[in-house]
C-alpha cells in the first residue's frame, strides 16, 4: 500500500515537472535552468501554505500551546509564528542544498535537479517538527529576519533593474527589426500605463501618511529621485535606458516607501496599523515583485557576448547557455544508463551555488513579509510577541535608498567608466 502511493506520488511530481517544464520550454527557456523555476516554485508552494496558516493556524496547532508559547485565543500569535517557523525551515532547507553544491560532485548535481519527493518530505516534516521549538528562539530570529531581508530588497531592486533593461531591449530590438510602429505603440503604452499608475500611488501616498513629517520628506526624496532620472536618461548617459526602465524602478522605489510607513508602529504616522486589508495588500503586493525577480533571475541565462552588458550584481547569478563541463551518464534500474542531459541533470556551477545562497535570504524575507515585518492584524486581532518597530521602517527606507543608489550608478556609470560595455 505504501509503496502504491510512493509511486503514485512520484508520478504526480513527475506529472507535475513535466507540464511547468514544457510551458517553460515553449518560451524559450532553456532546460539547465528548469531546477532554478523548480526551486522558486517549490518555496512558493510553502509560501502559500504559511499565508493560509496566518489565518487558520490556531485551531490546528492549539495542541501546542505548552511550547509555541502562544495564548490560546490569540490567532495572531499562532499565525505568526507558523510563518516564522517555515520561514526557518525554508531557511535551512537551502542551506542544507548549498553546502551540497559546494561539493560540485556528480552525486550533488543528481540531487540538485532531482529528489523533489525526498525535499517536499523533508520540508514537511521538519516543519511539523519546529513547533516542538518554543517561541523565545523565533523572538531572536525575527530580528536576523528584518536586518537579513534589507539586503534582499537591495538586491530585488537590482534584479527588477535587470528585468527593465532585458524588457526594454527586447522592445526596442523587435522594434528596429519589424520596421513598425506596433513594438513602439507598445512601449510607450505600457510605459504610459505605469507611469501613471506611479503617479495615482503617489499621490494616495501623500494622503495617507501625511500625518508625520518624516513621511513627507521619504515621498519628497522619491520624487527628488525620479527627476533625476529622467533628466539622465533625457541626456542618453546610457544607450539602453528609457522611460519604461525608469517607471518600472519607481514602480519599486514606491512599493518601498509605502511598505516603510505602512510599517511604523505610531498611529499618527500610519493609519493602517490595524488594518487587515492593508496586510493583505503588502503580502500580496510584495509577493508579486518578489516572484518577478527570482523567476527573473532564474530563467535568463547569458552567453559570452553578454560579459559585461548585465548588471555587476546580477550577471553572477545568471547561468551561461552553454556547459563548460559534462557530467557522466546516470545509471537506472537494472543495467540501463542514461545521459546526464537526458536525466535533466546538469553539472553544479558557481551561478547555482550563488542562487541558494539568495534563495536563503528570499526564505527569511518570507517570514517578515507575510506577517507585516512582525505585526500584522489578523482577524482584528495582534500579539506583542512578534511586534514591529521603527527598525523596520528604517530598514525599508534604506532599501529604497540603496535601490536609487544602484539605479543611479547604472546611469551615471558609462560616465564614469566609458571603456566598460554597459548597453
Amino acid at each position: 500500500m505504501c509503496l502504491l502511493a510512493a509511486s503514485a506520488a512520484c508520478c504526480a511530481g513527475q506529472c507535475c515537472c513535466n507540464c511547468l517544464c514544457g510551458a517553460f520550454k515553449a518560451c524559450g527557456v532553456k532546460a539547465k535552468v528548469f531546477s532554478r523555476i523548480g526551486y522558486v516554485v517549490f518555496q512558493l508552494f510553502w509560501i502559500l501554505v504559511s499565508f493560509a496558516l496566518l489565518f487558520t493556524a490556531k485551531p490546528i496547532f492549539s495542541s501546542w500551546i505548552s511550547f509555541i508559547g502562544c495564548p490560546s485565543d490569540n490567532q495572531a500569535c499562532f499565525g505568526m509564528s507558523a510563518v516564522f517557523r517555515m520561514s526557518f525551515i525554508l531557511l535551512l532547507f537551502h542551506v542544507l542544498v548549498f553546502l551540497i553544491c559546494l561539493t560540485r560532485t556528480q552525486i550533488a548535481a543528481v540531487f540538485h535537479d532531482g529528489w523533489w519527493l525526498f525535499k517536499w518530505l523533508l520540508v514537511f516534516g521538519s516543519f511539523i517538527a519546529s513547533f516542538y521549538i518554543p517561541n523565545p528562539f523565533f523572538e531572536g530570529y525575527v530580528h536576523f529576519a528584518r536586518g537579513a531581508s534589507v539586503f534582499f530588497l537591495i538586491y530585488q531592486g537590482i534584479c527588477i533593474l535587470n528585468l527593465s533593461y532585458v524588457i526594454n531591449n527586447a522592445i526596442v530590438s523587435n522594434w528596429a527589426e519589424s520596421e513598425g510602429s506596433c513594438a513602439g505603440i507598445f512601449m510607450i503604452g505600457i510605459t504610459a500605463i505605469i507611469y501613471v499608475l506611479d503617479l495615482v500611488f503617489l499621490i494616495f501616498q501623500f494622503i495617507w501618511f501625511k500625518g508625520c513629517a518624516l513621511n513627507i520628506i521619504i515621498l519628497c526624496i522619491t520624487i527628488i529621485f525620479g527627476i533625476i532620472f529622467t533628466v539622465l536618461v533625457a541626456l542618453k548617459t546610457r544607450e539602453d535606458s528609457s522611460i519604461l526602465t525608469n517607471a518600472m524602478v519607481m514602480a519599486y522605489a514606491l512599493f518601498l516607501s509605502w511598505s516603510a510607513m505602512s510599517s511604523h508602529p505610531s498611529e499618527n504616522c500610519n493609519p493602517f496599523t490595524k488594518s487587515n486589508a492593508n496586510t493583505l495588500y503588502q503580502i500580496g503586493l510584495g509577493l508579486v515583485f518578489t516572484m518577478i525577480s527570482l523567476f527573473s533571475i532564474s530563467v535568463i541565462t547569458k552567453n559570452d557576448e553578454d560579459e559585461g552588458k548585465l548588471p555587476v550584481m546580477s550577471s553572477p547569478l545568471v547561468e551561461k547557455e552553454e556547459n563548460d563541463e559534462e557530467l557522466e551518464d546516470i545509471p537506472q534500474v537494472g543495467t540501463q544508463t542514461v545521459t546526464a542531459e537526458e536525466a535533466h541533470v546538469y553539472p553544479i556551477t558557481i551561478p547555482t551555488i550563488l542562487f541558494h545562497v539568495l534563495m536563503m535570504f528570499a526564505s527569511v524575507y518570507y517570514g517578515v513579509l507575510l506577517t507585516n515585518w512582525g505585526d500584522a492584524s489578523i482577524n482584528d486581532e495582534r500579539t506583542t510577541l512578534f511586534r514591529s518597530n521603527n527598525f523596520s521602517f528604517w530598514i525599508k527606507v534604506v532599501a529604497q535608498w540603496g535601490s536609487f543608489a544602484v539605479y543611479t550608478f547604472s546611469l551615471v556609470g558609462p560616465l564614469l567608466f566609458p571603456n566598460r560595455e554597459w548597453s
